[in-house]
């Protein structure tokens, strides 16, 4: 009962100190020898879950299945990662950027044919851009770009046979 509430908690807490008590969000901007700039820029990115199993039951011919983002925080199974990276010289810059979600949860099955499970999900995502700008302001600037982006999900899904 504790954990959802201190879930809550910390989520507030960071949005509040990302409102009002840090500047406007931007990349830090690093200069290196030989006009050599990087870019570090970890975020956060808000998802959940919904799903729907067909069965052969007429009884329960569909179930469905609802996790909301902060349910799916206690799901965590490994430590995520979310960021990009961007190196840039001159006017040419490429950036990288990569996700990695690892979640899982318990099966309760009821003693229905089985006595529970495990159902494991992980998300990786991959992206390469190679950067050129085409507006360039004192206040803003705009680049276009060609890349790629790599996407890999792997779920696995272990049942215990109630005849065990």
């Amino acid at each position: 009962m504790h954990q959802p509430r201190r879930l809550i908690l910390a989520l507030w807490a960071s949005i509040a100190a990302v409102a009002f008590g840090l500047n406007a969000a931007a990349a830090q901007e690093a200069l290196a020898p030989g006009g050599y700039q990087f870019f570090v820029t970890p975020y956060l990115w808000l998802s959940s879950v919904h799903a729907t199993t067909m069965t052969p039951l007429a009884r329960e011919p569909e179930v469905n299945s609802n996790v909301s983002f902060i349910d799916l925080l206690s799901h965590l199974d490994g430590a995520p990662f979310m960021g990009s990276f961007e190196a840039r010289y001159g006017s040419l810059g490429f950036l990288v950027d990569g996700i990695h979600l690892p979640v899982s949860t318990k099966i309760t099955t009821h003693d229905i044919f089985f006595q529970g499970g495990n159902a494991e999900l992980k998300a990786d995502t991959g992206t390469g851009i190679a950067l050129y700008p085409v507006l360039e302001d004192p206040v803003q600037f705009a680049d276009a770009g060609l890349g790629f982006r790599a996407w890999g999900f792997s779920a696995h899904l272990g049942s215990i046979p109630a005849w065990t």
